[in-house]
């Protein structure tokens, strides 16, 4: 799927290795919506915030350590 890809493409270009917590998709007509929780590590979350905004489409938000 498409976080596994977000992921990837985190790995192999930024270096930057994180978990999927969370992921869920759905299809509404032809578009596809979803969401994903990922973690990654203190050090390298800025240049990773600054990655996943630059996919196109794509929304990156911070949460804290209290996400249900």
């Amino acid at each position: 799927g498409s976080e596994m890809c977000i992921r990837d493409s985190l790995a192999s270009e930024e270096n930057i290795f994180c978990n999927i917590i969370s992921a869920s998709t759905q299809k509404l007509s032809e578009e596809v919506y979803g969401s994903l929780l990922i973690g990654i590590p203190s050090a390298h979350f800025d240049r990773a915030l600054k990655f996943i905004s630059s996919v196109a489409n794509v929304t990156a938000e911070e949460v804290d350590g209290n996400v249900q």
